[in-house]
């Protein structure tokens, strides 16, 4: 094993400690796109101070299939495997398997090898420090972790090396987005391992038996799945929870972010006191400030003698552009170099487009889209992305973005986190306001 091989996916370096601290657009059905310099252009219309830079913001609109939606108070007890009025229901007997036990520590080479062996990264390339030592944290059982490390550079490793370790268990992600359990589902490539989202449109008997009794299964979980009677079924069932390696927390500075209008998020420290303190707690986030972290050990149950992998989120290769705004918001002008005069689909740059107006969003979808089709340039070029949108229409737009189909792509907060585009060179953040700092590092990759 080459130990200067380079690490996998590329990173900068690593600061570790130990921390105490408390309606749906129709798609039109590819070449790859050239590579062009990297951009991060933000356009502003109001030029008054930010709000506060770390603090939550107002609560923002939710929308389903296209419509506005507003939190409702659950009409089940969260996390209660039985609920009055409700049919009753028993956990899982799984004929009392025997709990997952610790694994010694594995060093780098060693770790390294089991990887390249399941097809965990590709030849020639090596783990992170990082992805070592939260895996025997994990392996171990220390305790809980907090990671944090820029979008891209391998995090979900975390609940698949200690999986092949042990040629056994379950990983149990809490994911904040439909769209980005799709993406683990679909992305999974390690030899040996399963994975399975379970969600509104993917919830039935057979779902649930397949999550009882898989083994080296890394199942994604949205906290509202996570805290139903159907889930409760796993949950309240001691022999399943005694294979759960981990419970991983994926873009854990969203539940300070929105704790006041996702209530699940709010919840979550009552699934420790169902599954046990014993099943170690790791949060993975590109930013987490002890602000956030804070939030984490108020609303998640996170231990305060969490251990703390800190990589921070530089990126020497973005540039930033601050764009005042010349014509009305509404009008869509100020974002006319994108579709120059005269450009074909080669000239067109991989772009991502922010804004968290929907209404005005899906207005600028449209206006992208006729100007595409008034240059002579395919329409499949440009498509939005929001959680208003059909599981089936995200699943749809993702997979073209990723393969090239799609150049252009429009879309709101939910695919600021977690979402690892690769070669996008221009992002731009339209009418911007109340943008915190980790979001907007976000944002940025």
């Amino acid at each position: 094993m080459d130990l200067d091989s380079p690490s996998w996916p590329p990173r900068c370096g690593i600061f570790s400690t130990n921390a105490t601290g408390p309606q749906t657009p129709v798609r039109i059905p590819s070449a790859q796109t050239p590579i062009r310099a990297s951009t991060s252009a933000t356009i502003d219309q109001s030029f008054d101070s930010p709000g506060n830079p770390v603090g939550p913001t107002k609560p923002r609109k939710q929308h389903r299939n296209g419509y506005e939606a507003t939190p409702k108070t659950p009409s089940f007890q969260p996390f209660a495997l039985n609920n009055i009025g409700a049919p009753q229901q028993k956990a899982f007997d799984l004929s009392n398997p025997a709990p997952l036990g610790l694994i010694p520590a594995l060093d780098p080479s060693e770790w390294n090898k089991l990887a390249l062996r399941c097809r965990a990264i590709p030849a020639g390339a090596n783990l992170h420090s990082f992805q070592i030592e939260i895996s025997n944290w994990v392996g171990m059982h220390h305790g809980d972790a907090v990671v944090i490390s820029s979008t891209g550079s391998g995090k979900s490793l975390s609940w698949v090396l200690p999986l092949l370790a042990r040629k056994e268990g379950i990983s149990l992600v809490v994911t904040p987005y439909t769209s980005l359990g799709l993406d683990g589902e679909l992305s999974n490539d390690c030899d040996g391992i399963s994975s399975l989202f379970i969600h509104s449109e993917k919830n039935t008997q057979k779902d649930f038996e397949t999550a009882a009794m898989g083994e080296m299964l890394v199942i994604y979980v949205c906290p509202e799945m996570l805290e139903s009677p159907s889930f409760a079924s796993l949950l309240h069932s001691k022999s399943w929870s005694g294979r759960l390696s981990a419970i991983y927390i994926d873009e854990a500075h969203l539940i300070h972010q929105s704790y006041t209008w996702r209530p699940s998020y709010s919840r979550l420290y009552q699934l420790r006191n169902i599954v046990g303190h014993n099943v170690p707690l790791v949060c993975l986030s590109a930013t987490c400030p002890a602000l956030y972290r804070a939030a984490l050990a108020t609303y998640a149950g996170l231990q305060s003698s969490y251990k703390l992998i800190n990589l921070g989120i530089y990126h020497s290769e973005l540039s930033t552009i601050i764009l005042p705004m010349w014509h009305d918001v509404n009008s869509f002008l100020d974002l006319g170099f994108i579709f120059r005069p005269g450009s074909r689909e080669s000239d067109l740059i991989r772009t991502i487009i922010y804004c968290d107006d929907l209404e005005l969003l899906t207005a600028m979808f449209y206006w992208l889209f006729q100007r595409a089709a008034s240059m002579g340039i395919p329409t499949r070029a440009v498509d939005i992305i929001h959680a208003g949108l059909s599981p089936r229409h995200q699943e749809l737009c993702l997979e073209d973005f990723r393969n090239g189909t799609t150049t252009i792509l429009l879309g709101s907060s939910k695919i600021s986190a977690g979402m690892n585009f690769k070669g996008v060179k221009q992002i731009i953040q339209y009418k911007v306001r109340d943008l915190s700092l980790p979001d907007a590092d976000q944002r940025c990759g």
